[in-house]
């Protein structure tokens, strides 16, 4: 007896179908890594210092970014390689935030310094780990990690992961 049927609408192109019926799953994700030098692990190479001060720090599991506002304004810090994405995918952003004494902020966009993906992913200066999953609307991606006034934060484990798969359970 079949009690809960959902038909949910997927984009397979002719390529797609051949490879189903072999067995294959075309949409697989394979949880392949986008941000280059996510964990810091011995440096912050890949990364820019655009304001404040930005540098490696060897606390944490071996490796992370540190970031520093300044008393009179942000200390940021993005990636400097374009991170290609493909419009009308699916994809999920996480960054780690081991430690924080104060305002921290990620912000996420499609140009460097834009934040129109989303803004302020974290505003309450709490420890953790923050995701937040999007569609491409642009073929490129760009992090921002920030600090504010005189805080010091932390960031580590950045990471940016197509969420793609045959069945999609986003709405």
């Amino acid at each position: 007896q079949i009690r809960d049927i959902k038909v949910i609408a997927s984009k397979l192109t002719a390529g797609d179908v051949r490879k189903l019926y072999s067995g294959e799953n075309p949409k697989k994700n394979n949880n392949v890594e986008l941000v280059v030098n996510g964990t810091f692990a011995s440096n912050i190479t890949g990364w820019t210092e655009t304001a404040g001060t930005v540098s490696h720090d060897t606390g944490g599991d071996g490796g992370r970014i540190k970031v520093e506002g300044t008393s009179s304004g942000i200390g940021r810090s993005q990636n400097n390689v374009v991170i290609a994405t493909i419009i009308g995918e699916r994809y999920t952003f996480s960054v780690g935030v081991p430690g924080s004494t104060g305002y921290h902020f990620v912000h996420l966009g499609t140009t460097a310094g834009d934040a129109n993906i989303k803004a302020n992913l974290s505003l309450n200066g709490a420890s953790g780990t923050y995701t937040y999953s999007f569609t491409a609307t642009a073929t490129t991606f760009w992090i921002q990690l920030g600090s504010s006034n005189s805080s010091v934060n932390y960031y580590d484990d950045v990471s940016l992961v197509e969420a793609t798969t045959l069945v999609d359970f986003n709405p």
